[in-house]
Order: structure tokens, then sequence, then C-alpha cells
């Protein structure tokens, strides 16, 4: 399947779909309802429901009116409004947070060659222990880099997947089989 506007997006996961534009340019390809029904999704008016030929349209500007009247789901429309925007300052906040962290990270370990743990907390204005856990988590980081290098995982490498499943990958790399789990293969960058 290929989208005739856009020919190069890939729509290849066997999912149906239909598009339909409020504001097409060949009314004679479609039904005269579904023209009715595109003016009426653009415009749920009482005056655009009058002027529907469609018994159904008319039934559903009926029904769409009643839910808009019903204070039940007034409340329950308010509750999930709401609900999006806590979730929202909710993701802004922890991408905020892991922002933070990572410049801390980042500048610790600029500093670490230069000045001592003590020094680096206090330029940073942060706890020793948290500095002390930020190395320790950038000293994990570089050996589990080491680690993939001598496996033999350096820019440039050819891999091959022989086979996958939940809990890991086997890897064929310079001649080689290697099996890592999915953690571990979630850390190698594949172009």
């Amino acid at each position: 399947m290929r989208c005739e506007k856009v020919p190069e997006l890939k729509l290849n996961d066997g999912a149906t779909r239909i598009f339909l534009n409020t504001r097409g340019k060949h009314p004679e390809l479609v039904s005269p309802e579904l023209i009715e029904l595109l003016k009426y999704m653009e415009r749920s008016t009482d005056e655009v429901s009058r002027e529907c030929k469609s018994k159904r349209i008319q039934e559903m500007h009926r029904r769409v009116c009643q839910i808009k009247a019903s204070e039940k789901a007034e409340v329950k429309y308010m509750q999930t409004w709401e609900e999006k925007i806590l979730i929202k300052q909710a993701g802004i906040a922890e991408g905020e947070q892991i922002g933070r962290s990572k410049e801390k990270t980042e500048l610790v370990k600029k500093l670490s060659n230069k000045f001592s743990i003590e020094q680096i907390a206090e330029m940073l204005e942060i706890d020793i222990s948290e500095v002390e856990k930020i190395i320790k988590e950038i000293r994990a980081k570089e050996s589990v880099k080491r680690h993939l290098q001598n496996l033999g995982f350096i820019a440039g490498e050819k891999i091959e997947v022989i086979s996958e499943n939940n809990s890991g990958i086997i890897l064929m790399i310079k001649g080689s089989k290697i099996a890592l789990n999915k953690g571990m293969a979630n850390k190698i960058i594949v172009q």
C-alpha cells in the first residue's frame, strides 16, 4: 500500500487506512452522504445538520447534542482533559529531570580528572554522595563500553543477527557467535 500524495510514505504494516479529506477536489468520486458527513465533521452545527439530507447524519447530530447537554459527559470530559494535562506535566518534569541528570553527569565527567569529589560537589552545589554515585555510573558505562569493544563491537565492524528472542540476541561478529541479553544489546548503536 502506498500513499498517493506522499509516495515515499511506507504503509506496509498490514493495517487498512482510509484517509478522508474535507477539502477534496473530486466530489464525483464519493457519495453525497459522505460529502455531507465530512461537512458535518468540519462544522457540527444545527445549521449544517439541517442542510444534510441524510437521516443518519441528522440522528448523529441529535445524539451529539444529547451528549453535549449531558452533565455526566461534561464531567467525564473535564476529568479526561485534566488527566491529560497532568500526564503532560509529569512527562515534562521527567524530561527536565533526565536533562539535569545528564548535564550533571557530563559536568562530573569533565571535572573528575582535575578536581576532587568534594570540590566537584561544592562547584555543582550537590551532595558528595551524589557525585560519588555519578562517578560510579560513569565508570560502569565505560566498563561496559570496554567489554563490548573487547568482544569486537567497534565502529565500522559488520554484525549479523543470527537469532533473537525475548531474552536476548545471538550475533555473528568477526566470525564468532556472541550471545547478549536484551539490556546489553540495547547499548549497541547500529547504523
